[in-house]
């Protein structure tokens, strides 16, 4: 479920997404013959997951500089994924970008855990000719 709405004061976009799941009969899984095989389970007992993704975009200065914020929640864990971005085109032909991604993440069973080392900065430049 989710939605998406323009701003009518600004050229601001907003999209807010949820993405859940929810194993049904994870009792049968978790004493059954396959339980060694259970992909879904984690040590926290859960059989479900649910996250929320939310995307902030914004222009200005006649789209010469441009805003961008992006993040997963993930609602069991409490853990999330922010990466931002800002593009300034200083000129009609070359631009820079300063974009990253910050990862929180300290449970085990977030989707995200396997890439907590992985939050970065960088800046690009573009000219085009």
């Amino acid at each position: 479920a989710g939605f998406d709405m323009d701003m009518p004061w600004t050229n601001m976009n907003l999209n807010v997404q949820t993405q859940g799941k929810y194993i049904l009969n994870s009792d049968k899984i978790k004493d059954g013959e396959y339980s060694a095989y259970d992909v879904d389970y984690n040590s926290d007992d859960k059989y479900l997951s649910n996250k929320i993704i939310v995307a902030v975009i914004d222009a200005y200065n006649h789209e010469n500089i441009k805003l961008d914020i992006k993040g997963i929640f993930e609602v069991e864990t409490k853990d999330f994924v922010l990466m931002p971005s800002v593009s300034l085109r200083a000129v009609d032909d070359f631009s820079v970008t300063l974009k990253g991604m910050l990862i929180k993440t300290d449970n085990e069973n977030s989707e995200f855990y396997n890439f907590r080392r992985n939050s970065f900065a960088q800046i690009s430049c573009k000219y085009l000719f």
